[in-house]
């Protein structure tokens, strides 16, 4: 029968899962700031304004038109 891993190995493994959850919890902290940040960028940006589209411009520029599909 075959014996498990020994205590120092069992030592060894925690203290590595114990490193990688600490930068994964920093990684976790420079995402949620970035989010955030984003998150103020988006609530800033005058595109997105509760007027709707049609009452902003009234006429669409060539580069934003929809192509012909043929149909009527």
């Amino acid at each position: 029968m075959s014996q498990g891993p020994s205590y120092e190995e069992l030592a060894a493994l925690v203290a590595v899962q114990a490193r990688v959850i600490d930068e994964l919890r920093a990684e976790v902290a420079e995402l949620r700031a970035g989010n955030a940040e984003l998150k103020r960028r988006l609530r800033m940006d005058s595109t997105n304004s509760r007027t709707s589209g049609s009452a902003r411009s009234t006429t669409r520029s060539a580069s934003t038109s929809k192509p012909s599909t043929g149909w009527p």
